[in-house]
């Protein structure tokens, strides 16, 4: 089950790509950062929260519920979001 601060996540990510409002700069990635698995439309993406743009599979959330595009970027304020280069950076360099 999907908690509520995650259900606004999801609302707002797809508001923001419905409106065009999701800045070029966020992440877009069909690419789960979290295991690595490319995801398609043919499915394969049980684990993953996903969403479509102009035809083309976005994810939103991880496998293992990381949010996947920046909050920050569609309303939602979260000061101690941090992309997963970033992370990795910080803790193994």
């Amino acid at each position: 089950m999907i908690d509520t601060d995650t259900m606004t996540y999801v609302s707002a990510v797809n508001v923001a790509i419905a409106s065009g409002n999701l800045p070029a700069t966020v992440l877009r990635t069909d690419t789960c950062p979290e295991c690595q698995t490319q995801l398609d439309a043919d499915g394969g993406y049980d684990d993953h929260l996903i969403t479509f743009v102009n035809g083309r599979l976005i994810v939103v959330i991880g496998c293992e519920g990381y949010w996947v595009i920046d909050p920050n970027a569609v309303g939602i304020a979260s000061p101690t979001w941090m992309s997963l280069e970033t992370q990795a950076a910080m803790f193994n360099g």
